[in-house]
């Protein structure tokens, strides 16, 4: 009996390579919106900014989520750090503020 071909077992969509290819445009991404959020804290210096701050700044650039996981591994990275004050969200409630480590 022949074998059925399916579009997804082209080698176009098998493989490692076409896995991390697809990959790839993303990770780029991810570093820049991570340079792009330091660049933001150092400018801001002593001040710092709130989560809702920085995703504030990049709204209709990046989702909020990318914002805030983003900034997570930045502090895991240990590039950025809190500043040990916090700051009022718009809706009142005190958020952490951030600062370029």
């Amino acid at each position: 009996m022949p074998r059925t071909r399916t579009p997804w077992s082209h080698p176009a969509f098998t493989g490692a390579a076409a896995t991390s290819a697809a990959a790839r445009p993303g990770r780029a991404t991810t570093t820049i919106l991570q340079e792009k959020i330091l660049e933001h804290l150092t400018l801001c210096g002593e001040q710092g900014a709130t989560q809702e701050e920085l995703e504030q700044v990049f709204a209709g650039q990046y989702k909020p989520q990318s914002v805030r996981t983003r900034t997570r591994e930045l502090y895991d990275m240990g590039k950025v750090r809190a500043a040990g004050f916090t700051r009022p969200t718009t809706s009142g409630n005190p958020a952490k503020v951030w600062l370029a480590a």
